[in-house]
């Protein structure tokens, strides 16, 4: 497993921005944060054990997975083109990462 740390440990964090998004016939508040602060990651986890996440430009940007869809918060932070989405499962300081299909709308997509 990889260690969150080693993750963002080369980065300089900040608050990138906030929306409302509606899940589930419900308006949730989201924070989205740009290369986070541990104490950030665990506030987007908040109970849950899963990040959305995606990796642009050297940076990445994570929020609450259980209050936006990957499409959503992609959307307020730019162009999607470049963009790899990415959902990250945390277990203590371990995490499993993996591609999501909000991929499709990149171009990544369809790439090994």
């Amino acid at each position: 497993m990889i260690k969150l740390k080693s993750i963002i440990s080369e980065l300089s964090e900040a608050f990138y921005k906030s929306f409302e998004a509606q899940r589930m016939g419900n308006s949730n508040y989201v924070e989205i944060f740009k290369n986070p602060t541990q104490r950030e990651i665990k506030e987007c986890l908040s109970g849950e054990n899963e990040l959305g996440a995606v990796l642009l430009n050297n940076d990445i940007y994570v929020w609450a997975r259980d209050k936006a869809l990957h499409v959503e918060a992609m959307r307020q932070i730019g162009d999607m083109t470049d963009m790899l989405p990415v959902m990250i499962y945390t277990e203590g300081n371990n995490c499993v990462v993996y591609v999501t299909d909000a991929a499709r709308y990149t171009r990544w997509y369809g790439q090994p």
